[in-house]
């Protein structure tokens, strides 16, 4: 094969690759970034858990306190009552608050996971198509260079028939 012909396989070989490996890496680099919002869904979940925990215990302890200090002071059955009831109210109101930011964080964070997925495979395939212009471009060059019988007669004249 004459070193024309060589050079111009060996190019295009090197522009394919390239573009299969930056797209791949590209691919592997936005699913890594989707891996992290992943975990971070994951941890808020975590931390939503331990805050509700966290309120509860605390809320019992409140309400331990009221009803001690109710029942030091005195106070009828019904406002004891809604003594511990409106204590109650506020600890269910605030793990509905603690839920509803959990579950927005959380979905806003596997978009962004998702997206990044998406950029990904785009990122292939756009490495994919690039490769294909590779070899369509190197084709073209081939053929402008003589296509075969170029190559042959470059052949002939370099080494004889």
């Amino acid at each position: 094969m004459d070193p024309l012909t060589l050079a111009m396989l060996g190019s295009t070989a090197l522009s394919v690759f390239g573009s299969m490996s930056a797209g791949k890496a590209e691919k592997r680099a936005a699913y890594d970034q989707a891996k992290l919002k992943d975990s971070a869904a994951a941890e808020t979940r975590t931390r939503a858990i331990i805050n509700k925990r966290s309120l509860a215990t605390k809320a019992l302890a409140e309400r331990s306190e009221a009803v001690q200090n109710i029942t030091s002071s005195g106070f009828t059955a019904d406002s004891s009552l809604s003594l511990l009831n409106a204590s109650f109210e506020n600890e269910m109101l605030a793990k509905m608050n603690i839920d509803r930011e959990t579950e927005y964080e959380v979905a806003m964070l596997k978009a962004e996971a998702d997206s990044l997925r998406r950029s990904g495979k785009a990122a292939q395939s756009a490495g994919m198509l690039r490769a294909g212009g590779s070899i369509l471009s190197g084709a073209s060059g081939f053929m402008e260079a003589g296509g075969i019988e170029g190559m042959k007669t470059r052949m002939n004249k370099a080494y004889g028939p």
